[in-house]
Parts: structure tokens; sequence; C-alpha cells
């Protein structure tokens, strides 16, 4: 059976946390599958209607591009019931934690946390666990997620592995700035976890769905750099679609770079994870604010807003010596 990889990320644009990426690694019966409509008694890229929300035996999980199912203005309930309930589908366990989350996406290995958060001030690792899920019920998480299992059983299609990266503030300014520019920084991790889940996809064919990176149309250096030292047929190159193939070990593989790339349901499911991981840790942040200033509005960390969560912490960061280049994002 061939493999299917989808690949996005959520944190692009703001100045305040996060930039995360993730991959999802399926295995498919055929690669010209329809991912929705094979799923379609389990989820929908339509939002649902609060009846269907709400029954158990027949209801959906709305898997759409991350900025549908979830905006600032509303709850996070859908996003997180999408995400917690295949995420339990995969690790047969529902987080109770944001170290529990950042181990079944990130790693298994606490360690792995240490260093992914070394140099990072201590705000994004508070001492004790922020409690998960959010807004849902774990018992109904745990109910829709054998649910997806079964129906993905039934489709014959497996949910294989999730890698979630995120890259918070010091570390994205230090990368930013040896790479170039944060568009660089994205097509490089967005590589490297592509690079670790086609190792575990072994002796079939592969096909990688990513969204478009920062506009760019060319990635053929990129990929010779981080995926493939074999040649590489360039398909098609243009403002909507950018796509490429090669051989390795006797399959092929084809990575494709396209605008509205959540149209893939695997795409979608990956842009949400990186949503989701980002909004966790953007309750943590502002929780730690919250215990130092008094009646401090939280932020999403976009860019106009962050500038006035800036100003209302100043004399808080002051006193508590966290430099501006510790949470401020350059780029």
């Amino acid at each position: 059976m061939p493999y299917l990889i989808g690949t996005d990320e959520a944190g692009y644009g703001p100045n305040l946390g996060p930039l995360t990426v993730t991959g999802i690694l399926w295995r498919v019966p055929d690669l010209k599958l329809d991912l929705y409509d094979s799923l379609r008694s389990i989820v929908s890229n339509k939002p649902l209607g609060r009846r269907t929300e709400t029954s158990e035996s027949t209801a959906h999980l709305h898997v759409a591009d991350s900025k549908s199912v979830y905006q600032a203005s509303k709850t996070i309930h859908s996003l997180e019931r999408g995400v917690l309930s295949i995420l339990f589908a995969l690790r047969a366990n529902v987080p109770s934690d944001d170290r529990e989350l950042l181990r079944d996406v990130f790693s298994k290995c606490v360690e792995d946390r240490v260093a992914l958060l070394a140099g990072e001030h201590p705000l994004w690792s508070p001492r004790e666990p922020f409690d998960l899920p959010l807004a849902c019920d774990t018992g109904q998480l745990r109910t829709l997620g054998n649910r997806f299992s079964q129906t993905c059983d039934s489709a014959d299609i497996e949910l294989m592995d999730i890698r979630c990266s995120p890259t918070f503030p010091m570390a994205f300014n230090r990368l930013v700035e040896s790479l170039g520019n944060k568009a660089n920084l994205l097509s490089i991790q967005t590589m490297q976890i592509v690079s670790k889940l086609l190792a575990s996809a072994t002796g079939d064919n592969v096909t990688v769905f990513c969204d478009k990176h920062g506009g760019r149309s060319r990635y053929l250096p990129l990929i010779q750099q981080h995926l493939t030292q074999q040649s590489v047929t360039i398909e098609i190159e243009s403002q909507a679609v950018s796509r490429y193939h090669w051989m390795q070990a006797g399959r092929q593989v084809t990575i494709q770079f396209s605008t509205k790339g959540e149209s893939q349901l695997a795409v979608a499911l990956a842009s949400m994870i990186s949503k989701y991981v980002r909004e966790v840790f953007m309750h943590v942040w502002n929780e730690f604010w919250q215990q130092h200033v008094n009646d401090l509005k939280p932020t999403k960390g976009y860019p106009v807003d962050a500038k006035r969560f800036m100003r209302d912490i100043e004399v808080a960061r002051g006193k508590l010596g966290v430099a501006r280049s510790q949470i401020w994002r350059e780029r």
C-alpha cells in the first residue's frame, strides 16, 4: 500500500508565540483516494450543527483549514474536538496536560521536550502542568477517536504518525537571522519533518502534499538539499501548484506544493494540529502574564494586538528580567 503525507503550519504571521509545523503520515489503498470521501461517515470539511456535534453515535469531526474551524472570536471546542479525537485514534491517549500533548505530537521522550525548550524562558514550560482538554469531554473524545479508527479500518486506511515541531521566539529569531527570512525557516522545518516521515514510509510509493510556503513557486534546491540526492523531475512550477518526482530505493516519491492545500484532508488536519498546539502554548503564555499583570487581556499574538500586549506587560517584564528579544519575534 502506498503512503500519503500532509504538512502545514500555524503561527507564520504573529509576533508572539511559536511557529508550529506538522506532518502526518497515512497509509492508503490508492494515492488517488479522496480521504474526505472515504471517511465521510466521521469527518466533514463543512461546519457542523450543534445537534450533529453532540450526538455521539452520528457525530462528525470538522476537519478543514484551521482558520475555518477556529477563529479568535469563537470557542476552541471544534478545533480541540477534531485534533484530540484523532490523536486518540493514533496514540490511544487523550493528553491530560501540555506535557502529554507535546509528547504525543513531538516525541515520546521527555528528554526531547527539554531539548526543545532549551534556552527559552520558563513561561513556555511552567512548573505545574497546564491542564487539558480546554473545552471538551475526555470520554466523548475517546468515543469519537474509536469511531475514527473503525472508519479508517473499514476503508483500509491507516493513520501512522504525527510529528509537530514548535519553534519558540528565541530559537525563531536565531534561525531567521541565520537563514535570511522566515519563509526559509518554514520550508526547512517542513522538509525536516517530511524527511523523518519518509524514513518511516518504506517500500511503496509516496505522495507528499504541502501548502505553498510564502508564495514561493520553485522548490527544487530545497528538495535536493533536504530530501534526496537523486535526479528530480520538475512536473510543473506555477503560481498555483509546484510538483516534483524522483525515484528512491525503487519507489516513486512525489511532492506537491499548492495554494489552498487544505482542500486535502491530510493537509487540513496538519493545519489543525499546528493551530491547536500553538493555541495551547498561547494559553500557557497568557496565564503566565496574567499572574503578574492585573486585568490583563489575553492575546493571540498577531501584529496589532501583540504591540498592545507588549505595552501592557512592559512594567512586569522589566521586573521579571525578561528581555524583549526573548519573547518578540522580529520578523
